[in-house]
């Protein structure tokens, strides 16, 4: 039976262990985070990731791993080892999951805490914590079946407890994340029921399908499961900036502004499809470097193996250099000029039309992204691929000849776009980079 408008919202298709791609990506869609079907991991922001390293960075995607592979296996020689990373910020400020808004914050954070459930590379949704999962009440109640064994950094147990004390103090606390739980039933009213040490149910006021994708360790956050012990030990300030989590790396110490020194979760429960427990490195030690300049000069020069950003203005520059691998895609950002058109002229179509066609796309990428952006049709831009046409017709494209004749012209509706001015870096681990200019 169909959990709500949906057709593909069925029980059995919500209910784990496993949701197919299809199923994920209309949950993407219904959760307002679509762009994500088309760049997993990403999304926006006016910068390119970059790879100094030989690729074994393990389990440290931005939607994060789980107990199911997502990863490829590296060769034995390049397992172990510290990864020396530069984050493009000043500092990172707080890795409590529900008070994150930074996408380069969570970047790290995922690889400290698991959610419930994870959003894999492939599109599909599997479990985390939750090995398995049934929906049922028309997809209003979601029931998980916890992993057993799995222990915090400190070396606590796992429990459903944590999950109720998780999402209790997520909206008692008004966190940023907790809009994401707001059609769940009071928790103290079974909104969440722990059925014993490894069961917890969650009860929604209505059918909530999207609420898998909100309880994703990565682009949800409302239930990535964090130490009621740890933060009742180190209070909430501490607990932000050296947390406590389950996930592959542990924080071994942090200096705000200097440097985040993470160590390997010798009993994490993660293992790849051969079997090889994660992470496969030893280590991460992440310096925030927020000039553009002296990024790209420690990666160019090897102080740094990986850097989660790189400013536009510089992409060129890493990319030509030696021993240097550049990961660029479209981003998800549509940028464009939008008017209102109960305000004359802009309630004439020609008019709009002629403002469009006086707009060089082109021309301003290359001054103001350095060509690293995509000119487009409309606000659904390359990366949302699942639904992108490379036939879509270009009417509003830069002509002067046209320009001239459509402002001679008057009829009606429609609405011409460029791109914004080009904005500081930021975004998830192995997100999408260049940004779409859309004229629709």
């Amino acid at each position: 039976m169909p959990t709500d408008s949906n057709p593909e919202f069925t029980e059995e298709a919500l209910s784990g262990p496993v949701i197919d791609r299809r199923t994920t990506t209309a949950l993407l869609g219904a959760a307002g985070l679509s762009g994500l079907a088309g760049c997993l991991g990403g999304g926006s922001g006016n910068a390119t990731e970059t790879d100094g390293s030989d690729g074994s960075d393990g389990d440290s995607g931005g939607s994060g791993g789980s107990g199911d592979s997502e990863t490829d296996t590296p060769a034995e020689s390049s397992m172990g080892g510290t990864l020396e990373a530069g984050w493009f910020t000043g500092s990172i400020d707080t890795l409590d999951p529900p008070y994150i808004s930074v996408g380069q914050f969570f970047q790290v954070a995922a690889n400290i805490f698991n959610g419930l459930v994870t959003l894999n590379q492939d599109l599909t949704v599997r479990g985390d914590l939750a090995r398995d999962w049934e929906v049922t009440n028309e997809g209003a109640t979601i029931t998980f079946q916890l992993r057993e064994g799995v222990t915090f950094h400190n070396g606590d147990d796992f429990t459903a407890d944590d999950v109720l004390y998780t999402i209790r103090r997520t909206i008692e606390n008004e966190t940023p994340a907790a809009p994401k739980l707001s059609t769940l039933k009071p928790v103290d009213e079974d909104g969440v029921v722990v059925e014993d040490d490894y069961t917890v149910t969650l009860n929604f006021e209505q059918p909530m399908a999207p609420a898998l994708i909100y309880l994703t360790r990565g682009p949800g956050r409302a239930a990535t499961i964090v130490s009621q012990g740890a933060i009742e030990e180190m209070g909430r300030e501490q607990y932000a900036v050296e947390p406590v989590g389950t996930g592959p790396f542990e924080v071994a110490s942090h200096d705000v502004g200097s440097e985040l020194v993470l160590e390997r979760n010798e009993e994490y429960f993660g293992t790849d499809e051969d079997g090889n427990q994660l992470p496969y490195l030893d280590g991460v030690t992440i310096r925030p470097i927020p000039e553009p300049s002296s990024i790209v000069n420690a990666l160019q020069s090897g102080d740094i193996h990986f850097a989660n950003l790189i400013p536009l203005q510089n992409a060129s520059q890493v990319q030509s250099a030696d021993e240097v691998d550049m990961l660029q895609a479209p981003g998800v950002n549509w940028y464009g000029l939008a008017m209102n058109q109960d305000r004359e002229p802009f309630g004439d179509k020609q008019v709009r039309m002629g403002i469009a066609k006086c707009i060089d796309n082109e021309a301003f990428i290359e001054t103001a992204y350095f060509g690293n952006a995509i000119s487009a049709q409309g606000p659904i831009n390359k990366a949302t691929n699942w639904v992108w046409r490379d036939d879509k017709p270009d009417d509003q494209s830069f002509d002067r000849e046209e320009e001239c004749r459509c402002s001679r012209t008057r009829a009606p509706t429609a609405r011409a776009s460029r791109s914004s001015p080009p904005r500081a870096a930021s975004g998830r681990r192995r997100r999408c980079a260049s940004s779409s200019i859309a004229r629709g």
